[in-house]
């Protein structure tokens, strides 16, 4: 725990200027009191543009929008400034990546499997498939891009590495997080967003293939807390490990202006807590080039928010 904590202090003493940290703390006031005041995400983008191509594009503008922005913000009120704008590997760079993940925000073809189930499980079946999509709309399209572009750039996949990781810190973080969680979980926020379990209706596949819902709801779970594998692959391993060639150590504040963003059809608390988290693991990401006990850490928080909502 004590080599994490030396992370943060080192990277606070590296980067942080107090002009740049005003500037994405306003960012942040402004894009978060803009999306809950007009329900930007939930209704502008998920609901208006349902299985629609225009929900990719908007979800592009809206997460490398926003990481633009906080670049910006610490290249203009620091000493890094703004070359970065003039480099044409970063726009490439910034459309690759950001365009992979708005793809796989605003996938909808999965939707068309439907028709060929049993409309009384086609909801709890197309939830098990949205969990287990990102494998094919964000990992394999890293691989590829790693493999064929960005190895001779870096000699680990985005932080994926087999050796290395002391699991001891990140269950430390996960016992500290749990009366947090806890005390979030009574909230009304929280309860009508958790179990995600609970809106997949999975009791319906319990019962269409005679089974206990036990079994039902580990498996989701297990597919639920997979997901977050792709998730810290993005946010803690691609970005990281790419834009800190442009923008140095001070890349992770942009990232975790940019994973608030993508926690904006969450509850108001949950979003602006990420900002925090996303910082944190970013950190420890870049100096240990290693994402596993990120995954760890967001997949346990999230599972635990799920047995929470399912037991209170």
């Amino acid at each position: 725990m004590k080599q994490y904590l030396l992370y943060l202090r080192d990277h606070l003493r590296e980067t942080f200027e107090l002009r740049a940290f005003l500037g994405i703390v306003g960012l942040l006031v402004l894009l978060i009191v803009l999306n809950y005041s007009i329900e930007l995400e939930d209704y502008y983008i998920d609901r208006l543009f349902f299985e629609s191509p225009i929900r990719t594009l908007l979800y592009f503008l809206l997460q490398a929008g926003s990481f633009l922005l906080a670049a910006i913000i610490i290249g203009h009120s620091s000493k890094t400034g703004l070359s970065f704008l003039s480099n044409r590997m970063f726009w490439f760079y910034l459309l690759i990546t950001f365009g992979i993940y708005a793809f796989d925000r605003g996938f909808y073809a999965h939707l068309y499997l439907r028709e060929f189930f049993p409309k009384k499980i086609q909801i709890p079946l197309l939830y098990f498939i949205a969990e287990l999509r990102s494998l094919l709309t964000i990992f394999l399209p890293f691989l590829l891009f790693y493999l064929a572009y960005d190895k001779k750039h870096i000699n680990h996949f985005y932080g994926i590495k087999r050796k290395g990781v002391n699991w001891k810190p990140y269950l430390l973080m996960l016992l500290i997080m749990l009366p947090f969680i806890g005390l979030a979980s009574t909230t009304d926020a929280f309860q009508s967003t958790y179990p995600i379990y609970g809106r997949i209706k999975g009791h319906l596949l319990a019962g269409y293939f005679d089974v206990s819902e036990s079994w039902v709801i580990l498996i989701y779970e297990f597919f639920y807390g997979l997901d977050f594998l792709n998730t810290e692959l993005f946010f803690r391993g691609v970005l990281v490990f790419i834009f800190v060639r442009f923008l140095g150590p001070k890349a992770i504040y942009p990232i975790a202006v940019t994973y608030c963003v993508c926690h904006f059809g969450k509850p108001p608390l949950e979003a602006v807590s990420s900002f925090f988290g996303g910082y944190i693991l970013g950190v420890i990401s870049l100096k240990s080039e290693n994402i596993w006990g990120g995954v760890f850490i967001h997949a346990g928080i999230a599972l635990l928010m799920e047995i929470f909502a399912l037991v209170v």
